[in-house]
Protein backbone atom coordinates (compact mmCIF):
# COMPACT_ATOMS: atom_id res chain seq x y z
CA UNK A 1 0.00 0.00 0.00
CA UNK A 2 0.58 3.85 -0.49
CA UNK A 3 -0.52 7.16 -0.36
CA UNK A 4 -0.97 8.86 -2.81
CA UNK A 5 -2.52 12.87 -2.85
CA UNK A 6 -4.31 14.27 -6.06
CA UNK A 7 -6.35 17.02 -7.09
CA UNK A 8 -10.18 16.42 -7.72
CA UNK A 9 -10.85 19.92 -9.60
CA UNK A 10 -13.36 22.47 -8.82
CA UNK A 11 -16.87 22.29 -7.43
CA UNK A 12 -19.12 24.99 -9.41
CA UNK A 13 -20.46 27.80 -7.24
CA UNK A 14 -23.98 28.64 -7.44
CA UNK A 15 -25.33 30.74 -4.29
CA UNK A 16 -27.93 28.68 -2.48
CA UNK A 17 -27.55 25.88 -4.88
CA UNK A 18 -26.28 22.40 -4.28
CA UNK A 19 -23.40 21.76 -6.64
CA UNK A 20 -21.74 17.94 -6.65
CA UNK A 21 -18.39 16.51 -7.77
CA UNK A 22 -17.48 12.84 -7.98
CA UNK A 23 -15.19 11.03 -6.44
CA UNK A 24 -12.40 8.71 -7.83
CA UNK A 25 -12.82 5.22 -6.53
CA UNK A 26 -9.70 3.56 -7.55
CA UNK A 27 -8.48 3.86 -3.66
CA UNK A 28 -9.85 3.94 -0.50
CA UNK A 29 -10.64 7.48 0.42
CA UNK A 30 -8.60 9.10 3.68
CA UNK A 31 -9.36 13.14 3.55
CA UNK A 32 -10.52 15.49 1.31
CA UNK A 33 -9.02 18.98 1.54
CA UNK A 34 -11.88 21.57 0.01
CA UNK A 35 -10.12 25.06 -0.76
CA UNK A 36 -12.62 27.92 -0.90
CA UNK A 37 -11.56 31.24 -2.55
CA UNK A 38 -14.30 34.52 -1.89
CA UNK A 39 -14.31 38.00 -2.07
CA UNK A 40 -16.95 40.11 -0.21
CA UNK A 41 -17.34 43.56 -1.18
CA UNK A 42 -19.06 45.85 0.94
CA UNK A 43 -21.65 48.83 0.26
CA UNK A 44 -21.56 52.40 2.09
CA UNK A 45 -23.32 50.63 4.78
CA UNK A 46 -21.06 48.03 6.18
CA UNK A 47 -22.40 44.62 7.01
CA UNK A 48 -23.60 43.66 10.95
CA UNK A 49 -22.86 40.74 12.59
CA UNK A 50 -20.66 38.58 11.47
CA UNK A 51 -21.94 34.73 12.11
CA UNK A 52 -20.11 32.10 14.19
CA UNK A 53 -17.59 30.67 11.92
CA UNK A 54 -18.21 33.35 9.15
CA UNK A 55 -16.00 32.73 6.72
CA UNK A 56 -16.99 28.55 6.50
CA UNK A 57 -20.52 29.48 6.49
CA UNK A 58 -19.65 30.12 2.25
CA UNK A 59 -20.32 26.05 2.27
CA UNK A 60 -23.90 26.39 3.67
CA UNK A 61 -23.76 22.24 3.95
CA UNK A 62 -21.19 19.74 2.65
CA UNK A 63 -22.23 16.15 2.22
CA UNK A 64 -20.42 12.98 1.16
CA UNK A 65 -22.36 10.32 -0.56
CA UNK A 66 -22.29 7.03 -1.19
CA UNK A 67 -24.23 4.65 -3.50
CA UNK A 68 -26.33 7.16 -3.83
CA UNK A 69 -27.52 6.10 -0.19
CA UNK A 70 -25.44 6.37 2.26
CA UNK A 71 -24.44 9.78 3.18
CA UNK A 72 -21.62 9.26 5.45
CA UNK A 73 -20.91 13.14 6.01
CA UNK A 74 -23.45 15.56 6.77
CA UNK A 75 -22.27 18.45 8.13
CA UNK A 76 -22.45 22.79 7.48
CA UNK A 77 -19.23 24.66 6.72
CA UNK A 78 -19.29 26.47 10.12
CA UNK A 79 -19.60 23.00 12.42
CA UNK A 80 -17.14 20.99 10.06
CA UNK A 81 -14.53 24.61 11.09
CA UNK A 82 -15.42 24.31 14.91
CA UNK A 83 -14.40 20.31 14.60
CA UNK A 84 -11.39 20.87 12.43
CA UNK A 85 -9.88 23.52 15.26
CA UNK A 86 -10.38 20.83 17.66
CA UNK A 87 -9.49 17.71 15.87
CA UNK A 88 -5.88 19.91 15.02
CA UNK A 89 -5.55 22.07 17.76
CA UNK A 90 -5.42 25.28 15.61
CA UNK A 91 -7.04 27.38 13.53
CA UNK A 92 -7.28 25.75 9.08
CA UNK A 93 -6.00 27.60 7.26
CA UNK A 94 -7.67 31.36 6.44
CA UNK A 95 -10.24 30.48 8.86
CA UNK A 96 -8.25 32.85 11.59
CA UNK A 97 -8.50 35.76 8.90
CA UNK A 98 -10.09 38.92 10.54
CA UNK A 99 -13.84 39.51 8.68
CA UNK A 100 -14.16 43.10 7.47
CA UNK A 101 -16.76 45.35 8.15
CA UNK A 102 -15.27 48.60 6.32
CA UNK A 103 -17.31 50.22 4.09
CA UNK A 104 -16.66 50.28 0.41
CA UNK A 105 -14.59 47.69 0.40
CA UNK A 106 -13.47 44.27 -1.88
CA UNK A 107 -11.99 41.68 0.95
CA UNK A 108 -10.93 38.19 -0.61
CA UNK A 109 -10.44 34.98 1.53
CA UNK A 110 -8.91 31.87 0.85
CA UNK A 111 -10.10 29.10 2.97
CA UNK A 112 -9.09 25.18 3.61
CA UNK A 113 -11.19 22.66 5.23
CA UNK A 114 -10.25 18.92 5.50
CA UNK A 115 -12.97 16.21 5.24
CA UNK A 116 -11.60 13.47 7.57
CA UNK A 117 -12.64 9.97 7.03
CA UNK A 118 -10.16 8.26 9.08
CA UNK A 119 -10.25 8.40 13.28
CA UNK A 120 -8.23 12.12 14.73
CA UNK A 121 -6.52 10.92 17.81
CA UNK A 122 -7.33 7.25 17.69
CA UNK A 123 -4.80 5.13 18.85
CA UNK A 124 -5.62 3.38 15.08
CA UNK A 125 -6.49 5.80 13.09
CA UNK A 126 -6.82 3.37 10.52
CA UNK A 127 -9.98 1.66 11.82
CA UNK A 128 -11.85 4.22 9.44
CA UNK A 129 -11.54 5.00 5.99
CA UNK A 130 -13.78 5.45 2.96
CA UNK A 131 -13.78 2.31 1.10
CA UNK A 132 -15.40 3.32 -2.16
CA UNK A 133 -13.39 1.12 -5.02
CA UNK A 134 -16.87 -1.61 -5.23
CA UNK A 135 -19.42 1.16 -5.00
CA UNK A 136 -21.83 2.12 -7.39
CA UNK A 137 -20.76 6.18 -7.18
CA UNK A 138 -19.48 8.25 -4.77
CA UNK A 139 -20.22 11.78 -4.32
CA UNK A 140 -19.21 15.03 -2.76
CA UNK A 141 -21.77 17.66 -2.40
CA UNK A 142 -21.86 20.94 -1.45
CA UNK A 143 -24.40 23.31 -1.12
CA UNK A 144 -23.14 27.04 -1.20
CA UNK A 145 -24.05 29.65 1.31
CA UNK A 146 -24.52 33.69 0.18
CA UNK A 147 -24.27 36.88 1.91
CA UNK A 148 -26.86 36.08 4.35
CA UNK A 149 -25.20 32.90 5.22
CA UNK A 150 -22.20 35.06 6.33
CA UNK A 151 -23.83 38.35 8.47
CA UNK A 152 -26.94 38.74 10.13
CA UNK A 153 -27.37 41.88 8.11
CA UNK A 154 -25.43 41.92 4.87
CA UNK A 155 -26.58 45.56 3.84
CA UNK A 156 -25.93 44.80 0.97
CA UNK A 157 -22.53 43.59 0.49
CA UNK A 158 -21.68 40.83 -2.55
CA UNK A 159 -19.61 37.43 -2.98
CA UNK A 160 -17.89 37.13 -6.05
CA UNK A 161 -14.92 35.50 -7.47
CA UNK A 162 -15.57 32.66 -5.56
CA UNK A 163 -13.73 28.86 -6.44
CA UNK A 164 -13.84 25.59 -4.99
CA UNK A 165 -10.29 23.01 -5.35
CA UNK A 166 -10.64 19.50 -3.92
CA UNK A 167 -7.90 17.22 -3.33
CA UNK A 168 -8.43 13.92 -2.13
CA UNK A 169 -5.91 11.62 0.09
CA UNK A 170 -6.07 8.03 -0.84
CA UNK A 171 -4.50 4.65 0.33
CA UNK A 172 -3.59 2.83 -2.58
CA UNK A 173 -2.92 -1.20 -3.88
CA UNK A 174 -5.34 -1.89 -0.33
CA UNK A 175 -5.48 -5.38 -0.65
CA UNK A 176 -9.56 -6.16 -1.31
CA UNK A 177 -9.82 -8.58 2.14
CA UNK A 178 -8.72 -5.08 3.85
CA UNK A 179 -11.80 -3.85 5.82
CA UNK A 180 -12.47 -0.64 6.78
CA UNK A 181 -15.39 0.94 9.29
CA UNK A 182 -16.75 4.14 8.58
CA UNK A 183 -16.50 7.57 10.14
CA UNK A 184 -19.86 9.52 10.15
CA UNK A 185 -20.66 12.84 10.54
CA UNK A 186 -24.23 14.02 11.24
CA UNK A 187 -25.95 17.43 12.48
CA UNK A 188 -28.77 17.97 14.45
CA UNK A 189 -29.78 21.61 15.81
CA UNK A 190 -32.61 22.02 18.01
CA UNK A 191 -33.75 25.94 19.08
CA UNK A 192 -33.83 26.73 22.77
CA UNK A 193 -37.11 28.54 23.35
CA UNK A 194 -36.87 29.27 27.06
CA UNK A 195 -34.57 29.20 29.87
CA UNK A 196 -35.06 25.44 31.33
CA UNK A 197 -32.37 22.61 32.92
CA UNK A 198 -34.41 20.14 31.17
CA UNK A 199 -33.45 20.83 27.50
CA UNK A 200 -33.08 17.45 25.80
CA UNK A 201 -31.58 16.34 22.26
CA UNK A 202 -32.50 12.92 20.92
CA UNK A 203 -29.10 11.57 19.73
CA UNK A 204 -30.17 7.81 18.90
CA UNK A 205 -32.73 5.31 18.93
CA UNK A 206 -30.87 1.55 18.93
CA UNK A 207 -29.53 2.30 15.65
CA UNK A 208 -26.75 0.01 16.21
CA UNK A 209 -23.63 2.27 15.25
CA UNK A 210 -21.05 2.99 17.57
CA UNK A 211 -20.97 6.90 19.34
CA UNK A 212 -17.44 8.52 19.50
CA UNK A 213 -17.50 12.70 19.93
CA UNK A 214 -20.14 14.89 20.17
CA UNK A 215 -19.73 19.15 19.28
CA UNK A 216 -21.79 21.27 20.43
CA UNK A 217 -22.44 24.88 19.29
CA UNK A 218 -24.40 27.55 21.14
CA UNK A 219 -25.33 30.77 19.24
CA UNK A 220 -27.96 33.79 20.40
CA UNK A 221 -28.36 34.99 17.04
CA UNK A 222 -25.87 33.24 15.26
CA UNK A 223 -23.22 34.56 17.46
CA UNK A 224 -21.26 31.95 19.43
CA UNK A 225 -21.97 32.26 23.44
CA UNK A 226 -20.45 31.08 26.58
CA UNK A 227 -23.47 32.25 28.75
CA UNK A 228 -26.33 29.70 27.19
CA UNK A 229 -25.24 26.11 28.47
CA UNK A 230 -24.59 25.37 31.65
CA UNK A 231 -24.75 22.15 32.82
CA UNK A 232 -24.94 18.67 30.18
CA UNK A 233 -25.98 15.26 30.19
CA UNK A 234 -25.24 12.61 28.39
CA UNK A 235 -27.87 9.42 29.25
CA UNK A 236 -29.88 6.33 27.81
CA UNK A 237 -32.43 5.70 30.59
CA UNK A 238 -30.93 5.86 34.35
CA UNK A 239 -27.18 4.99 32.55
CA UNK A 240 -25.50 7.93 32.96
CA UNK A 241 -22.49 8.53 30.28
CA UNK A 242 -21.53 12.04 31.17
CA UNK A 243 -22.99 15.05 33.73
CA UNK A 244 -20.86 17.73 33.77
CA UNK A 245 -20.61 21.39 34.26
CA UNK A 246 -20.10 23.25 30.81
CA UNK A 247 -17.50 25.21 31.90
CA UNK A 248 -15.66 21.93 32.74
CA UNK A 249 -15.97 20.29 29.40
CA UNK A 250 -14.52 23.51 28.11
CA UNK A 251 -11.43 23.56 30.33
CA UNK A 252 -10.68 19.96 29.43
CA UNK A 253 -10.95 21.48 25.77
CA UNK A 254 -8.27 23.54 25.78
CA UNK A 255 -6.17 21.27 27.64
CA UNK A 256 -6.39 18.13 25.46
CA UNK A 257 -7.04 19.60 22.28
CA UNK A 258 -3.95 21.62 22.56
CA UNK A 259 -6.26 25.18 21.90
CA UNK A 260 -4.74 28.58 22.74
CA UNK A 261 -7.87 30.14 22.08
CA UNK A 262 -11.26 28.16 22.45
CA UNK A 263 -14.14 29.68 20.08
CA UNK A 264 -16.87 31.22 21.52
CA UNK A 265 -20.02 28.45 22.30
CA UNK A 266 -17.77 25.77 21.39
CA UNK A 267 -18.00 22.33 23.53
CA UNK A 268 -16.99 18.53 22.72
CA UNK A 269 -17.43 15.62 24.63
CA UNK A 270 -15.99 12.66 23.47
CA UNK A 271 -16.99 9.31 24.93
CA UNK A 272 -13.34 7.05 24.24
CA UNK A 273 -10.57 7.42 26.55
CA UNK A 274 -6.67 7.09 25.63
CA UNK A 275 -8.24 6.99 21.85
CA UNK A 276 -9.51 3.00 22.53
CA UNK A 277 -12.32 2.16 20.51
CA UNK A 278 -13.87 -0.14 22.63
CA UNK A 279 -15.16 2.65 25.24
CA UNK A 280 -17.41 4.10 22.26
CA UNK A 281 -21.14 3.98 22.94
CA UNK A 282 -22.72 1.04 21.36
CA UNK A 283 -26.49 2.27 20.39
CA UNK A 284 -27.61 -1.18 20.02
CA UNK A 285 -26.93 -2.32 23.39
CA UNK A 286 -28.46 0.69 25.33
CA UNK A 287 -31.31 0.33 28.02
CA UNK A 288 -33.61 3.72 26.38
CA UNK A 289 -32.89 5.95 23.95
CA UNK A 290 -29.79 8.33 23.92
CA UNK A 291 -30.70 11.73 24.71
CA UNK A 292 -28.24 14.71 25.59
CA UNK A 293 -30.31 16.91 28.39
CA UNK A 294 -29.03 20.43 29.00
CA UNK A 295 -29.09 23.25 32.02
CA UNK A 296 -29.67 26.27 29.06
CA UNK A 297 -30.24 29.99 29.83
CA UNK A 298 -31.93 31.40 26.70
CA UNK A 299 -30.13 34.44 25.48
CA UNK A 300 -31.93 37.63 23.72
CA UNK A 301 -32.26 36.57 20.53
CA UNK A 302 -32.54 33.18 18.49
CA UNK A 303 -30.58 30.89 20.54
CA UNK A 304 -29.77 27.35 19.24
CA UNK A 305 -27.79 24.37 20.08
CA UNK A 306 -26.29 22.35 17.38
CA UNK A 307 -24.35 18.85 17.79
CA UNK A 308 -21.90 17.36 15.75
CA UNK A 309 -22.19 13.48 16.19
CA UNK A 310 -19.33 11.65 15.16
CA UNK A 311 -20.00 7.64 15.12
CA UNK A 312 -18.39 4.63 13.37
CA UNK A 313 -20.63 2.03 11.47
CA UNK A 314 -20.02 -0.75 8.24
CA UNK A 315 -20.47 1.33 4.89
CA UNK A 316 -24.28 1.16 4.20
CA UNK A 317 -24.00 0.97 0.29
CA UNK A 318 -21.80 -1.99 -0.51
Amino acid sequence: MYSHTRSLGEVDYVAAARKTMKLDQDGVLLQLNVRTQFTVTTTASAPVGPKFNTLSRIIRRLEVVVGGRDTVVNIPGHMLAAAAKLEWGTEHDGMGDTVSLATSTATAYDITLPVVFWLPRGRRPDDTALDIRNVTQAVLAITWGNEDDLFTTANGATISAVTCEVEAEYLMDVPEGKAFLVRDLATTEKEISSTTNNFQIEMDRGAGILHRSYIIATTDADVGENDILNKMKLHAGSRVYRDRFAHQVRADNKRLFNQEALTDGVYRSDTYKFGEATSLIDTGNLPADLYWTFDVTKGTGTTKIEIVREAVRQLVAV
